[in-house]
C-alpha cells in the first residue's frame, strides 16, 4: 500500500494502542464519524514499516502491517487493559511492545476454549473484567469472523477505547490495481469489516453496562 501522510488515522491514535514499534507510519482514506450508540468512530488505511541499514549505508524498509485500523471511543471507560494478539510462539515479543505496568507473566490470561488459544494471545491487566468482557458468546463472534473471513485481526481494549485493526492491505492494492474500482468481493470484505467493528463495539458495551454500572 502506497499512502501520503496525514490524511489518515493519527500515529498518536494507532500507538495508543500499542500494537508495535515501528519506524515510518502512512495513513489514508480516513472515515469518520457519531454511531448510534454515540460511540466516536475512525477508520483508514494505515502502513507501517522498520527501517534497516547495513554496514554500506544502504537502507531497507520491511513492512510490518498493512490493512485498516479502526478507533472506536466509548461513553464509558473500560476497568480493564485488554490486548487481543495474533498467536505467537515467542511470547516474549509482546514484552517489548505493551508500556502495562503489570509484569508481563501476570498479563497473559488463559481462557476456557482451546479453539480461542490456538488463534489469539490475550494479556489483560484486570483477569476478571477480561472474563467478564470474553464472554463465550463474543469469542464465538471472534473466532466465526476469523475463519469466514480468513483474516488476520488484533484487538485493544483501553480506558474508553477500542482498537481494531485487519490485515487486507492486499485487498486495497488489487482494488487500486484496477484503477480504483472496487469488486464486488472487496467491497463485501469492507462492509463485513464495518460490520463487525460496530456490532463488538455493541456487544462489548453492552456487557460492560451489565456487569459494572447497573
Amino acid at each position: 500500500m502506497s499512502l501520503p501522510l496525514n490524511i489518515g488515522l493519527s500515529s498518536t491514535a494507532f500507538k495508543e494502542a500499542e500494537f508495535e514499534k515501528y519506524d515510518e507510519y502512512y495513513a489514508g482514506d480516513l472515515i469518520q464519524g457519531i454511531l448510534k450508540n454515540n460511540c466516536k468512530f475512525a477508520m483508514s488505511e494505515v502502513l507501517t514499516k522498520d527501517k534497516y541499514t547495513d554496514s554500506d549505508g544502504n537502507i531497507t524498509y520491511l513492512t510490518i502491517f498493512d490493512g485498516l485500523v479502526a478507533k472506536v471511543e466509548t461513553p464509558k471507560p473500560f476497568s480493564t487493559s485488554l490486548y487481543l494478539r495474533k498467536d505467537r510462539k515467542d511470547k516474549s515479543l509482546l514484552n517489548r511492545v505493551f508500556l502495562s505496568k503489570l509484569p508481563f507473566d501476570k498479563l497473559r490470561i488463559q481462557l476456557d476454549s482451546p479453539e480461542f488459544e490456538k488463534v489469539f494471545d490475550v494479556y489483560a491487566s484486570d483477569q476478571i473484567v477480561a472474563m467478564q468482557l470474553l464472554t463465550a458468546d463474543v469469542m464465538q463472534d471472534l473466532i466465526q469472523f476469523y475463519k469466514e473471513m480468513e483474516m488476520d485481526y488484533e484487538l485493544t481494549i483501553k480506558e474508553n477505547c477500542m482498537y481494531i485493526r485487519f490485515w487486507c492491505g492486499e485487498m486495497f492494492e488489487t482494488a487500486k490495481l484496477r484503477k480504483f474500482s472496487l469488486d464486488r468481493d472487496t467491497l463485501y470484505k469492507y462492509y463485513e469489516m464495518l460490520e463487525f467493528t460496530f456490532g463488538l463495539t455493541n456487544k462489548m458495551l453492552k456487557l460492560l453496562y451489565e456487569t459494572q454500572y447497573d
